[in-house]
């Protein structure tokens, strides 16, 4: 159900998930905390950081709320997701950090690069979750930055699935990121003009409300 209601841009399903009592599920949890940061709730950032705290089966908690605040489009939230790329937190809980990481790059200009020269430092992670997390996170960015460490991890052979997503990664990088940019404007517009639209609701409503 939380994940259906995620699915609808609409600003009161982030205030009724912001006020959900805890649920004893996990995954329900880690849904909200998830769709409080795609709809960027005010709400989001202190619901997912909360659940950072709570280890799970399987880091479910910590997984969902790392891609909530992936999701958030809040600069501020980088150094919280940044810091659960390093080594001594759960593997499944930095794999999720990693792909974090180049949403935020991917949506917030601001941190771009700092994203960027992070994510060419996970490639050689000894932890293959990480690396794999990596590898595919450079490709989501596309940012020709990252062409190097990735022709050189699919030149040295080695595990055949990794340089299989080098090469991946290396072809989004060259497809450029023209046609995903237009898609996010069109997005970032489409929200814009929902907002407008809310208000415009409102305003017509309290003046509806004051007519005798």
């Amino acid at each position: 159900v939380v994940a259906a209601l995620g699915t609808f841009r609409r600003a009161e399903v982030g205030d009724r998930l912001a006020a959900l009592a805890p649920d004893a599920s996990i995954h329900v949890r880690g849904e909200v905390a998830r769709v409080l940061g795609k709809h960027r709730h005010p709400a989001a950032r202190a619901a997912c950081e909360a659940l950072l705290g709570e280890p799970s089966w399987m880091e479910v908690l910590r997984a969902r709320a790392l891609e909530g605040l992936g999701h958030a489009r809040d600069a501020g939230a980088y150094e919280i997701v940044e810091t659960w790329t390093h080594v001594e937190k759960p593997a499944r809980a930095r794999a999720a950090a990693v792909a974090a990481l180049a949403r935020l790059g991917d949506e917030v200009d601001s941190v771009r690069t700092r994203a960027v020269e992070r994510l060419v430092q996970l490639v050689d992670d000894d932890n293959y979750r990480v690396q794999i997390s990596a590898v595919s996170a450079l490709g989501t960015l596309r940012d020709s930055r990252a062409m190097p460490v990735l022709q050189r991890l699919h030149a040295a052979g080695g595990d055949g699935r990794l340089r299989r997503w080098a090469y991946e990664a290396m072809a989004s990088i060259r497809e450029g990121r023209s046609g995903e940019e237009s898609l996010a404007g069109l997005r970032r517009e489409v929200e814009g003009l929902v907002e407008e639209n809310r208000k415009l609701k409102d305003r017509v409503s309290k003046v509806e409300d004051r007519r005798p």
